[in-house]
């Protein structure tokens, strides 16, 4: 019997004619063999005492007809039906067995297994996945393989960062920002998503750096002719609140007089809290002049906290984002927290230091999801 005269079948009802596979080359075949070869492979999976072995085998077996109902039921969504290939691939790979396998996509197909409103509720407060997924647990299993799926993140999926086609492909009515063109990670509705995932073990999470559109603004305020500071004689690194640590703060500067090009003319509160003003705006031209104004508010006793939403509105700005999605993901859950407000969520932070001049990403700060 020749090569183009035999049916590959894999399962009932998969069946595939091998003279509508164009292409390959045919080469006679001994029946001896492939009955030697068949006893063998039985006798090895009579063998397998691994469950997960066994589904992976049975999943091979079936893997055209799952192939199938795979396409069908991602097409549904219109972000999973661009990573059709990928993600049918995940389903496979899965050891779990085809029944459940078979059942997922059906469930995929028919609805979304996000809640939205309990994901995006712009509550600021830390959420479990427990509150917003509502899918089975072969549906978890899905989503957590998604989040850091190299094939479904950077440049294999748009610049996609990870977990943001995890979230759109399993509801309808958010979409991932894949286009090239698009200021969002993710859009639900008219809210545009700015995602951070930590997706690995260990502590922390999700926050990202808000980067400063001038990462050491004492360096441009001292250098202009408004300025009564001397550059010259300025310290090599100075701290925008007052630390434990050997960098200077503002204020220590502000009230030397070594530092001042006249020193003689030593400066008042109200004019160093104005000055501290500039210095804001400088870093974050991005925030509106209240946000401005309310960082430099508690000036000379202002902390990282309250120069944190600063920042935070003018990354915000910068970025064309209207609201902050934070995903931390481990083996066992997948925690989240969502705001357009920071002021909601600021407890749920750890800051990182900043610096108005002499370091690298001076004001650019750092967020990590406590």
């Amino acid at each position: 019997m020749r090569y183009h005269e035999i049916k590959i079948v894999e399962a009932p009802g998969d069946e595939v004619a091998a003279k509508d596979m164009a292409g390959l080359d045919t080469q006679p075949i001994d029946n001896a063999e492939i009955e030697k070869l068949q006893t063998d492979i039985a006798q090895r999976v009579n063998q397998v005492a691994d469950p997960a072995v066994l589904h992976r085998i049975q999943s091979l077996l079936r893997k055209s007809n799952i192939g199938n109902i795979s396409k069908f039921a991602f097409k549904k969504d219109s972000d999973a039906e661009k990573f059709v290939g990928r993600l049918s691939e995940i389903i496979l790979g899965l050891d779990i067995p085809v029944t459940d396998k078979v059942n997922f996509l059906r469930e995929f197909g028919r609805s979304n297994m996000i809640k939205a409103e309990e994901l995006l509720d712009n509550s600021g407060s830390p959420k479990s996945m427990d509150s917003w997924f509502e899918g089975s647990e072969t549906a978890r299993t899905v989503f957590k393989a998604m989040i850091n799926d190299p094939g479904l993140i950077g440049k294999n999926a748009g610049e996609a960062g990870p977990g943001e086609l995890a979230i759109a492909c399993f509801h309808r009515e958010i979409t991932a920002g894949t286009d090239p063109k698009a200021s969002y990670d993710l859009k639900y509705k008219n809210d545009l998503i700015e995602v951070k995932t930590k997706a690995s073990e260990g502590k922390g999470g999700g926050g990202g750096r808000w980067t400063a559109m001038n990462d050491y603004p004492m360096v441009t305020f001292a250098q202009s002719s408004q300025s009564p500071l001397d550059p010259k004689k300025l310290p090599k690194s100075i701290v925008p609140y007052e630390h434990s640590g050997t960098h200077p703060s503002i204020q220590a500067v502000l009230n030397d007089p070594n530092y001042l090009k006249n020193p003689d003319a030593p400066l008042d509160e109200g004019t160093q809290k104005k000055i501290f003003e500039q210095l804001l705006a400088l870093a974050y031209p991005n925030a509106s002049p209240e946000f401005i104004r309310a960082g430099a508010s508690k000036y000379p006793n202002q902390t990282r906290a309250d120069i944190a939403p600063v920042a935070f509105e003018s990354y915000k700005g910068k970025q064309q984002f209207t609201s902050m999605l934070l995903m931390k993901a481990s083996s066992d859950n997948v925690s989240t927290l969502h705001f357009s407000d920071l002021s909601k969520a600021i407890d749920n932070f750890i800051l990182g230091g900043l610096y108005l001049m002499g370091q690298q990403r001076g004001m650019s700060m750092q967020a990590t999801m406590k």
